[in-house]
């Protein structure tokens, strides 16, 4: 009786989620037109944790439900140092390629879906470039997300270096 109660009952998280990007695809068959639904999701703690992902379904709400909750399991933490990134970066994913710099004020300086990936992870101060030419959001977030992993990689094997 208890695991039934338990996966009635909604998980109680302290995350905020942003929809990125809400689209519909469609699939052309013999018997006609198909529409699903793509919504890609952005989810964050706004204290260094952050967490991405795409999905697909017959309705948008669907699509957001399964992003949201596939997101909240790939979380990943970021460094954050005084409101900001530790050190500037530049990061290429496919066709999107993206700057990141580190700011003492200013707020988010960011265009888009990166302004609002930043704003979940909890950064305050950030200067961002897309340095491509591509319009691309997934591709956008992508990159920004592989310079997060880098970030908190070499962050840690810097934090490790110092510790010796």
């Amino acid at each position: 009786m208890e695991k039934i109660t338990k996966i009635l009952q909604p998980e109680k998280t302290n995350y905020d989620s942003k929809l990125l990007l809400a689209r519909r695809t469609t699939r052309v068959t013999k018997g006609g037109r198909r529409y699903s639904f793509q919504a890609l999701v952005g989810v964050g703690d706004r204290n260094g944790q952050i967490g991405l992902a795409r999905s697909r379904g017959a309705d948008i709400s669907i699509a957001l439900e399964r992003a949201t909750i596939k997101a909240k399991k790939s979380m990943k933490k970021i460094p954050i140092v005084d409101g900001t990134i530790p050190f500037e970066i530049t990061t290429k994913y496919k066709s999107a390629k993206i700057l990141l710099l580190p700011s003492k004020s200013g707020g988010i300086i960011a265009g888009g879906a990166i302004r609002k990936l930043c704003a979940l992870a909890g950064i305050k101060n950030i200067r961002t470039k897309i340095i491509s030419r591509t319009k691309n959001k997934i591709n956008h977030v992508q990159a920004l997300f592989k310079a997060f992993k880098i970030l908190d990689e070499i962050y840690k094997a810097k934090q490790k270096i110092i510790k010796r």
